[in-house]
């Protein structure tokens, strides 16, 4: 397996391989870098998204709309990210400046607040995510038209979902 338990207390999850005779060496991180380490993942997430979502902007017009969405929601924690050494860019992408972030989470006096500006702001990003997930028409330029057959009273197949028909887009 490459998910371990040592000692009772860490979990270990290997997630690539190793040449052979080359050696694998397992530490421990401290609180500051673990925790610095996990607000470069969530920047680099939705950097990623971000750009991601801008290479479609020529063929996909509506997708800047949840490349607003989300630049929104960062601009709401701007004078909160500006204290922590986090900035965002002028093509709405996020930086950590490591230096300033570790100072803010080493005062006593701060800490609390950044973990819950961070918290809050992680929050938001997933529900927006979710929004997204769930309803994807909102951010493409597609129609959905529902051929319903005129003169009978059958219930529309879109009711339950307008994207049960696109289950199987391109099986044939």
């Amino acid at each position: 397996s490459n998910e371990f338990t040592v000692g009772h207390m860490f979990d270990v999850a290997l997630s690539g391989t190793t040449a052979v005779g080359e050696t694998l060496t397992i530490g421990l991180k401290t609180d500051m870098e673990s925790l610095t380490d996990n607000v470069l993942q969530l920047t680099k997430g939705f950097n990623d998204f971000i750009k991601a979502t801008s290479d479609y902007l020529q063929t996909q017009p509506k997708s800047k709309f949840a490349i607003h969405e989300m630049n929104t929601i960062a601009g709401k924690y701007s004078a909160y990210f500006d204290s922590m050494g986090v900035s965002i860019s002028e093509n709405g992408t996020l930086e950590v400046d490591t230096d300033i972030f570790g100072k803010s989470v080493s005062d006593d006096e701060s800490v609390t607040d950044t973990f819950n500006v961070l918290k809050e702001f992680s929050n938001q990003l997933i529900q927006k995510s979710s929004d997204i997930a769930l309803n994807p028409m909102n951010y493409v330029d597609r129609k959905i038209v529902a051929y319903k057959n005129p003169g009978h009273n059958f219930a529309s197949p879109y009711t339950t979902s307008a994207y049960s028909g696109m289950m199987f887009n391109g099986y044939c």
